[in-house]
C-alpha cells in the first residue's frame, strides 16, 4: 500500500517522500503525486471512515437544535383589587388585576381569591371553589425575555426545551387559534396553547399553558394542578379567560 508523507525540508526527505514533493526539475515522474493529488485522496480516505463510523467524523459535526426554557428570574408580584362599577344602573364588582405594564379586569369574580404566586414563574395566582384543585398563575415578559415571537421555530424550541427539562414530560396537547378557531377568547389575540404531564411518584401533575403577545408584551397564563381537576375544570378556565377584559 502506498504511504503519504509531507517533507519539512527537502535536505531531510526519505524516499517516500518522493510520492508527494515536487523535483528540482518542476516536473513530475510516473511514480510521483501531486500536493493536489494528495490532499483529494485523504478526503477521500476521511469520507470513507465517516460513512463507516456513524460515531466518528458526522457525530463530530451534528449540530445542536435550539432549546428556549422558561427564565428562571421571578415574576415581578401581581397587584389585584375589587373595584366597584356601574352597569346598567347597577353597581358590580370587578377585579382589577395589574401585570407589569398591563391592566386586565375580570367582571364576575367567581369568589376567587389572588394572592402571591409560591413559585417565582407567574406574578401572581388566582384560585377558588369555582375552579377546585386548579390554580391560575399569570406570567408577563419583556420583549425578547422569553419567546421572541410565536413562530414555529420558537415554539418547537420552547417545547423542545420542555422534553428536555423533563425525561418523564408528556405533551398532550399543542394548538393555535391562528387558522382555527379554538377557545379561549385571549382578548381578541392570536395564542399557541400546550398542555404536558409529569409523572411524579404515583401523581400525575398538568400544565396548560397559554401564550400571547399583548401590548408588544408575552402574556402567559397557566392552568395547573392535578391531571383529573386541570382536565374537569377545562371549561370553567376557559370561561374565566374568555371574560377577561383588557383595559387601556
Amino acid at each position: 500500500m502506498e504511504r503519504f508523507a509531507i517533507t519539512k525540508a527537502a535536505s531531510k526527505a526519505s524516499p517516500a517522500d518522493s510520492l508527494i514533493s515536487v523535483p528540482a526539475g518542476g516536473r513530475y515522474s510516473g511514480t510521483e503525486r501531486s500536493p493536489v493529488v494528495a490532499a483529494f485522496l485523504w478526503i477521500c480516505v476521511c469520507y470513507i471512515i465517516s460513512i463507516h463510523s456513524p460515531s466518528g467524523l458526522r457525530a463530530s459535526i451534528t449540530l445542536e437544535a435550539k432549546t428556549i426554557q422558561w427564565p428562571e428570574k421571578p415574576q415581578p408580584p401581581i397587584e389585584s383589587k375589587s373595584i366597584k362599577s356601574e352597569f346598567d344602573g347597577i353597581l358590580v364588582s370587578i377585579l382589577s388585576l395589574q401585570i407589569s405594564d398591563l391592566k386586565i379586569h375580570l367582571a364576575r369574580t367567581y369568589g376567587l381569591n389572588v394572592s402571591p404566586s409560591s413559585s417565582p414563574r407567574y406574578s401572581g395566582q388566582m384560585s377558588g371553589e369555582f375552579i377546585p384543585g386548579v390554580l391560575i398563575g399569570l406570567s408577563c415578559f419583556e420583549p425578547n425575555h422569553f419567546l421572541e415571537s410565536l413562530s414555529e421555530e420558537d415554539w418547537n424550541a420552547y417545547k423542545l426545551g420542555l422534553e428536555k427539562s423533563n425525561p418523564l414530560l408528556t405533551i398532550t396537547l399543542d394548538n393555535s387559534n391562528a387558522e382555527t378557531l379554538i377557545t379561549p377568547y385571549v382578548f381578541g389575540k392570536t395564542f399557541r396553547q400546550i398542555a404536558y404531564e409529569i409523572k411524579s411518584g404515583g401523581r400525575i401533575l398538568k400544565r396548560r399553558e397559554i401564550f400571547s403577545f399583548i401590548e408588544g408584551k408575552l402574556l402567559v397564563i397557566t392552568a395547573v394542578g392535578e391531571k383529573d381537576d386541570v382536565d374537569q375544570n377545562w371549561i370553567r378556565v376557559d370561561r374565566l379567560i374568555s371574560e377577561m377584559t383588557l383595559i387601556p
